[in-house]
């Protein structure tokens, strides 16, 4: 059997837990926030002057992935690789982007089955 010592002791530890857990969980998802290259295709991979140019200028080792996307413009990402920017086709590289949906439209004031998350009902 447990004394209430005991008892209290570890609802005090489960609560310190919880309480540490709160404070770190808004960090992480801040950071997931952010669009970033998570790998390349090709290694080395093409890189362009501009978003425009179809003929790759060079080759750059991909080092220090992921890189945060800086911009993005014609299918191409404006990264920095090893402290030069660069872009990068879209199609040569795999992106981690932050997204969000928003339920715009309800026929009648209820969920409908074209709703984005009617399975679910996310759009009340």
């Amino acid at each position: 059997m447990i004394g209430r010592s005991q008892l209290k002791r570890r609802l005090a530890a489960g609560l310190a837990a919880v309480a540490i857990t709160a404070l770190l969980l808004p960090a992480f998802s801040e950071a997931q926030g952010v669009d970033t290259v998570v790998s390349v295709k090709q290694d080395p991979i093409p890189v362009y002057a501009t978003p425009n140019d179809g003929t790759s200028s060079t080759t750059v080792p991909a080092k220090g992935l992921p890189w945060k996307i800086r911009a993005s413009k014609n299918d191409y990402y404006l990264v920095n690789i090893s402290g030069k920017d660069h872009w990068v086709d879209a199609m040569s590289v795999h992106a981690n982007h932050a997204v969000s949906a928003t339920c715009l439209r309800q026929s009648a004031g209820t969920t409908i089955a074209a709703d984005l998350g009617a399975s679910t009902d996310h759009c009340k």
